[in-house]
């Protein structure tokens, strides 16, 4: 499955796992790039009796660059509301 995604101004995606019976593996390719100041980063969450807890990292969007990772009941993340005009662009999926 694939899918491209743009976030503008205070768009965001609440925490979720992305878990369906057949999705092994995430995979998000990023178009554009955004600063610590502009939001939109990707948040990962820990686990704590199946739900999301404590936030444990955040990768910032870079133009071409890929993020991987498997999903599980664990996988928790978002992404956090983009603060600024510039617009977050990627292309997304799962691997099955």
């Amino acid at each position: 499955d694939v899918s491209g995604v743009v976030y503008k101004n205070t768009d965001y995606l609440l925490c979720l796992d992305d878990r369906l019976d057949s999705r092994k593996i995430a995979f998000i390719l990023y178009l554009s790039t955004l600063k610590k100041k502009d939001g939109g980063a990707l948040a990962f969450y820990s686990d704590r009796n199946k739900h999301p807890y404590k936030k444990y990292v955040q990768n910032y969007p870079t133009k071409n660059s890929l993020m991987i990772f498997r999903v599980s009941r664990k996988s928790w993340h978002e992404v956090e509301e983009v603060l600024t005009d510039k617009e977050r662009h990627s292309i997304g999926g799962w691997l099955h």
